[in-house]
């Protein structure tokens, strides 16, 4: 596949923390058949334990329609869209989205808030890379096959066809279960008229251990230090969010927000600014490492350690 950029999509090229849970719900049903990949292993093992008896038909879906790209497709496209060969699995539309939404609930929302953490973890040293070697440097990155020829990109996907960005650019986001050594171009008219480029972030074994260890664990402690609305607080700022989002977020009123930031703030949990006619709320380091997302628990990824910025001849990554 050859990704074709303007000057225009260049300056649109930006990096996102996540594609969003269902995505990465039907990346996460593929890697549970995948054996292999160790990281991912204890994880496997609590999600066949939760699954019991839904483990039949899940899979059975899963052998009928290829999580990637199959189901992904479908979930995205509207209604009507290759409803014969729907028909033709014994599955309707509607019974696949139940399936994923039934597997989400079991195997993917007891990690979602650790993984959004990950994620934006990710998304920072992306961010980095951007920031400090330029567009180029990040989209050499993204697979490690990718050819970076200005203004094309080269990825070794299928189908082999040439993509035309047009003026669109590009989000690039890292998903926590989507296979090593591949990548999924999400289409504009599936995303809202943008192109996203999702590439494959596996955590290490630090960070798999504390992913998977005991899903839940670490926000019941939490939850008990500071009270179940201030965690939740916490936890619903893996990314920044203003006092409305975080009030809609956990459904309570703007004033209710507004004392309990005011404690979380005081404690050197969060910070608040101002941003234009909003109040926007964004987690310290030591409000995450309480999480158990700090540096600590949930290391920066060793990959992106030893990226040379300054140095072509040697390429992406010191030797």
């Amino acid at each position: 596949m050859e990704i074709h950029f303007t000057a225009a999509d260049l300056s649109r090229v930006s990096v996102a923390v996540t594609i969003g849970p269902i995505a990465e719900t039907v990346f996460a049903l593929d890697m549970l058949g995948r054996p292999g990949a160790m990281a991912y292993e204890d994880w496997r093992q609590q999600v066949r334990q939760v699954l019991g008896a839904r483990r039949a038909a899940i899979s059975a879906m899963a052998r009928a329609f290829r999580p990637v790209p199959d189901l992904l497709w479908l979930l995205a496209t509207p209604s009507g869209t290759d409803e014969r060969r729907l028909a033709s699995a014994g599955h309707s539309r509607q019974e696949i989205a139940t399936v994923v939404q039934e597997f989400y609930r079991m195997a993917v929302a007891p990690y979602w808030g650790r993984a959004r953490r990950y994620l934006g973890a990710e998304r920072e040293a992306l961010g980095r890379i951007l920031t400090t070697g330029g567009v180029g440097q990040l989209l050499a990155m993204v697979h490690p096959r990718a050819r970076w020829e200005a203004p094309v990109l080269r990825l070794p996907l299928e189908p082999a066809c040439d993509v035309h960005l047009a003026g669109r650019g590009l989000a690039i986001t890292p998903s926590l279960f989507l296979r090593a050594g591949s990548c999924v171009l999400v289409s504009a008219a599936e995303r809202s008229g943008r192109y996203t480029l999702v590439c494959p972030a596996p955590p290490s074994q630090a960070s798999a251990s504390h992913l998977w260890g005991g899903a839940g664990s670490s926000m019941a402690a939490v939850a008990a230090l500071v009270g179940h609305t201030r965690a939740g607080l916490l936890d619903a700022l893996t990314e920044s969010r203003t006092t409305g989002e975080l009030a809609r977020r956990l459904g309570i009123s703007a004033g209710a927000v507004s004392q309990h930031t005011a404690v979380l703030r005081q404690a050197g949990l969060i910070t608040t600014r101002r941003h234009r006619v909003c109040v926007l709320h964004t987690i310290t380091t030591l409000g995450a490492e309480l999480l158990g997302a700090g540096s600590g628990a949930v290391p920066t990824p060793s990959r992106y350690q030893n990226v040379v910025l300054s140095d072509p001849e040697r390429g992406l990554f010191a030797t």
